[in-house]
């Protein structure tokens, strides 16, 4: 009996195993044709719209009215960035409509009514509409704030970003034609470097979105818009049913809507419109979770819609690999969970199954992103030979998230609710910057438990495969996961240690503290904005 058991034991763990690894597989399949697609036309649909600008000759009393929208919620870090970066955008002032949309319960609330105070008395065309009542979370704001709007296009911008003056003026003219509903920018970094963590976020998102994205727009296919960084034709808002808060993607949620409709998205990836990526690993894991299980809930919703429609049959089979992409982080957990087991098994029962395909597919499938995001970076930064080392940061960071989306992803499988929880942001330019003694730095919850769980068990994996087995083996993929893990979980656990202990000193000299509130760091105390470092550059 113990023999049948830990027979059929092995096979659970190599079935499980082989599916991952096949998804894998097909995973790297899609990011070589990426690559191939993107270095192939490149060239031309870049030149196509440097000619869309070229031929944009409208004198300053011609433009179209923009309203742009700022939704904020407890932002107190960076409300006075933001404000004061957009009320500088390099567009006709009569032209301009700005709409701070706050649904902070905090200070963030105070500092922009200043700031719109101010810069109403300069003569910007800006209001700050509050509400008491955060209904649909970011979605909600947008509505309620779209419903006001004068402007025939409606430019987004979450907290954390910081557009170029000439923005409008580099996006507005690709609105000219009628398809269009809303035109998508490249997503640069204020604090790329500021961290192994941060470093490693910016590989993946520029593989994503700089590769992926423009080969969606240049091919025909269903790219999206990405939240903020990107401008909206009021008439396809509406026209598509307006944002919708039952996803927590609203974004992806209301950018696929529009293209069911028959509108279409464009992504300019040599427009840089940069943003600040999240410093801690619990600002990270939030982000991370409303992306995962946002994404799909919004395959639940919208892809029997896609499959329906009249969109070529190629761009139904990308998008279903895309949402299927989010599955990645649960691939890496199911194989490094099966590799302990199945060593353990296999001596309690006969193998007779061959590894070394499964293995062979397996690093087919690993170089496929590798490619894409090594591509990236050569394309992306001229310094990119000193930057190959970076993608060994993300592929140690993803474990470190592993259980999180997976969590995620499960959350919206079986219907579980959850409100939208915003990524906090706390104005971290500068490698002097720190997060430590401010407001927003999550708690732990039970998450680190299972992690811990699964941690140690991996950890009792590599221990059994070297010193344990009658023929050891080293598996590098489950060392690699186990300290991406480890490290993970280590940096959840000391935050929110070394955040209490700034706040205890900081309570112990309330005047200092008081003093370091009032001035947000990467500004002056009137809120003016400061130089940063931008890493990332349009190709």
């Amino acid at each position: 009996m113990t023999v049948t058991l830990a027979g059929v034991g092995i096979g659970i763990a190599l079935t499980m195993q082989v599916l991952a690894t096949a998804y894998f597989c097909i995973f790297g399949a899609y990011c070589y044709v990426l690559v191939g697609l993107h270095a192939h036309r490149k060239k031309a649909m870049l030149a196509q719209d440097a000619a869309v600008l070229a031929a944009w000759t409208r004198a300053d009393h011609e433009m179209p009215l923009v309203t742009v929208q700022l939704p904020i919620f407890n932002e107190r870090y960076v409300v006075s960035r933001l404000i004061d970066t957009i009320a500088q955008l390099d567009y006709p002032r009569d032209r301009l409509e700005i709409q701070v949309l706050d649904d902070s319960t905090d200070a963030t609330t105070e500092i922009a009514r200043d700031l719109v105070d101010k810069y109403r008395r300069e003569g910007v065309d800006i209001k700050l509409l509050h509400r008491t009542d955060r209904s649909g979370f970011k979605a909600g704001a947008l509505a309620e704030g779209t419903k006001a709007a004068r402007g025939e296009y409606i430019a987004i911008f979450d907290a954390d970003f910081v557009p170029p003056a000439d923005f409008l003026r580099k996006t507005v003219p690709f609105l000219q034609d009628p398809k269009v509903a809303v035109v998508q920018t490249l997503w640069g970094h204020l604090n790329a470097d500021y961290s192994q963590m941060t470093i490693a976020q910016s590989v993946g998102l520029d593989g994503i979105n700089y590769v992926m994205q423009s080969v969606q727009c240049w091919c025909g296919l269903l790219p999206h818009f990405q939240g903020t960084a990107g401008i909206w034709r009021k008439a396809a808002i509406e026209d598509s049913g307006g944002w919708q808060s039952d996803c927590l993607t609203e974004d992806l949620d209301l950018s696929f809507r529009a293209q069911i409709r028959g509108w279409t998205v464009k992504y300019l990836p040599q427009v840089l419109c940069p943003g600040e990526l999240p410093t801690t690993i619990s600002a990270t894991k939030t982000q991370q979770h409303r992306w995962a299980k946002g994404g799909y809930q919004v395959m639940y919703k919208l892809l029997p819609g896609i499959l329906r429609t009249n969109v070529p049959w190629y761009a139904k089979i990308e998008v279903a690999f895309y949402m299927a992409s989010m599955v990645l982080q649960p691939c890496l957990l199911i194989i490094a969970l099966s590799w302990p087991a199945q060593n353990w098994l296999r001596d309690h029962a006969p193998l007779s199954h061959n590894l070394v395909p499964a293995a062979i597919i397996l690093l087919f499938g690993l170089f496929g992103p590798t490619t894409l995001f090594l591509y990236t970076q050569k394309e992306l930064y001229p310094d990119w030979k000193r930057r190959i080392h970076h993608y060994l940061y993300l592929m140690v960071w993803a474990p470190g998230i592993a259980v999180n989306n997976t969590k995620g992803i499960l959350e919206a499988v079986f219907k579980i609710k959850s409100g939208f929880v915003r990524t906090p942001k706390f104005r971290i330019e500068r490698q002097s910057d720190t997060f430590i003694g401010k407001a927003y730095t999550a708690k732990l919850s039970g998450q680190v438990l299972v992690e811990f769980l699964i941690a140690v068990y991996c950890i009792f994996g590599i221990v059994y495969m070297v010193f344990l087995q009658p023929d050891p083996v080293i598996d590098p993929f489950l060392i690699l996961f186990t300290t991406g893990i480890c490290l993970g979980l280590t940096m959840t656990i000391w935050e929110p240690i070394a955040q209490y202990r700034a706040l205890r000193r900081a309570s112990a000299v309330p005047e200092q503290a008081s003093a370091a509130e009032a001035e947000p760091a990467g500004g002056d105390a009137t809120g003016s904005v400061a130089p940063v470092s931008v890493r990332g550059r349009a190709g």
